[in-house]
């Protein structure tokens, strides 16, 4: 009851999503990984700060919309630009999950 509390209608993003997935924010274009523990989402972005899977995406009470990947192989947050990215997921190298 408490995910359900806390996510809303985000609650099938948190049960759909695992940790280390990949979270693209297509409207402010940032991205980062998917840290879970059994209650809670937190996102970790490229510019190194962590936050709640709730205000990733509502940032100042409007929503914005965000797509879930899985990645087939090891990735580096730190070396992969948004351009770089896009392509992963046109080459399917990513694996969609869900979105917002």
């Amino acid at each position: 009851m408490e995910i359900e509390d806390h996510y809303g209608d985000l609650q099938e993003i948190f049960y759909a999503s695992k940790d280390g997935d990949l979270i693209l924010n297509k409207t402010t274009s940032e991205f980062g990984t998917i840290e879970k523990n059994w209650k809670r989402i937190k996102v970790n972005g490229t510019k190194k700060e962590t936050t709640d899977l709730y205000n990733w995406i509502y940032q100042n009470g409007v929503e914005t919309k965000s797509e879930i990947y899985r990645p087939t192989k090891k990735l580096n947050l730190e070396e992969i630009s948004l351009g770089q990215l896009t392509d992963l997921i046109k080459n399917k190298d990513l694996k969609y999950i869900i979105q917002n």
